[in-house]
């Protein structure tokens, strides 16, 4: 689906939701290294933030301008949740009202623990139902010390028999954080280009993809652009190596001395896919999103394709009143002007230990939650 497009059918499915609905003031997990923000109309994360350091890579917007607005109004935007699908509905759904990447990120919040703060940091709880997907989500978020957050969600089957569904955690990057210095990094492995004609022979190995057309091979590390106007848009999805527990995913941005990042068990999210959006030579999104499929479409077409790519499963099942939690970190860090991007990201009970992508004396940043 263009871009076009999909701007298009996310205004379709916010436009039946009341204004009223949207004027909730934005949930702020602080403490005294760094500050959350989540918005309660969608559930969006729409800020994130270290003390000291305006800069909120989290800022993206589905409008054409792309700019930073008001965080009280709807979304999809910033990082959100696809729920219960990653991608269009059918046409058939469509028409029954289901929306692009489904209703969590277009529903109404409900707040039932306002940030307090714990001996484990601020936290805060919501949940929300999905009427259409017969789904109930909760969510727990933790900030914890050393600007790591924790997200713990639920989601609970309601209807009355069993069912296919996605989960995908949706954060996008945008500028100012978003320039030519940014550097993704992963220890994803084998993956394929979504929008490729031949999609389903074709495939790379991180970070290096044949876009499509299969003329152009990529760094995935970077964003390029070119001077071509027109907007330009790709998916690339990826899996881990057997045995791997953790997937992570960060975006470093030197020139700022700031990193985001995630990190999530492999058996709870075994996708990474990745999407690039610029116009020009302007650089105007990238989604880091992480979930439990790597196929971007409608679920009656997940079953076509066999349910699974690359050795992965590629949707997700619920029996009826089964319910399945899943759980991710997400991180900013400072880090040095001269940083190279990460080689890797050790999860610990007691914080994370990042690694440099450096032959000669990489070095390694600590970071607390306890």
């Amino acid at each position: 689906m263009s871009l076009t497009r999909l701007c298009l059918a996310i205004a379709v499915c916010l436009s039946w939701i009341p204004s009223a609905a949207w004027s909730r003031e934005p949930l702020r997990l602080q403490t005294d290294r760094a500050e959350l923000v989540i918005s309660p109309e969608g559930g969006t994360i729409t800020g994130f933030r270290l003390k000291g350091k305006p800069l909120n890579p989290l800022n993206w917007e589905v409008p054409d301008n792309f700019e930073t607005q008001a965080e009280t109004k709807p979304a999809p935007r910033g990082h959100f949740l696809c729920l219960d699908r990653w991608g269009a509905p059918s046409a058939a759904e469509g028409k029954r009202g289901m929306p692009f990447h489904g209703e969590a990120a277009v529903r109404a919040w409900q707040v039932t623990t306002p940030p307090t703060s714990t001996p484990a940091g601020v936290r805060t709880a919501m949940n929300v139902d999905l009427p259409l997907a017969q789904l109930f989500v909760t969510r727990e978020v933790r900030l914890e010390a050393g600007g790591v957050a924790r997200v713990r969600e639920t989601v609970t089957n309601r209807g009355p028999l069993g069912r296919l569904y996605n989960m995908v955690q949706h954060p996008t990057i945008a500028p100012p954080f978003l320039d030519e210095h940014t550097l993704v990094d992963s220890n994803a492995t084998r993956g394929f280009c979504q929008d490729s004609p031949t999609a389903d022979l074709d495939e790379g190995t991180w970070p290096r993809m044949a876009l499509p057309g299969g003329t152009q091979v990529v760094d995935l590390r970077h964003l390029e652009v070119d001077a071509q106007p027109g907007a330009k848009s790709d998916v690339t999805s990826f899996v881990f190596a057997d045995g791997v527990e953790w997937g992570w995913v960060t975006a470093a941005q030197p020139a700022q001395g700031l990193l985001l990042g995630y990190a999530w068990r492999t058996a709870d999210y075994p996708w990474l896919n990745l999407w690039r959006f610029r116009d020009g030579t302007k650089r105007l999104a990238r989604g880091l999103e992480f979930g439990t499929t790597g196929i971007h479409r409608p679920p009656a077409e997940l079953l076509k394709q066999g349910g699974q790519r690359l050795g992965r499963p590629t949707f997700a099942w619920l029996e009826p009143d089964e319910t399945v939690t899943r759980e991710f970190l997400m991180f900013l860090v400072e880090i040095p002007q001269d940083f190279t991007g990460v080689q890797s990201v050790e999860v610990t009970p007691s914080g994370l230990t990042i690694r440099e992508r450096r032959e000669t004396n990489p070095r390694q940043i600590p970071v607390a939650t306890k």
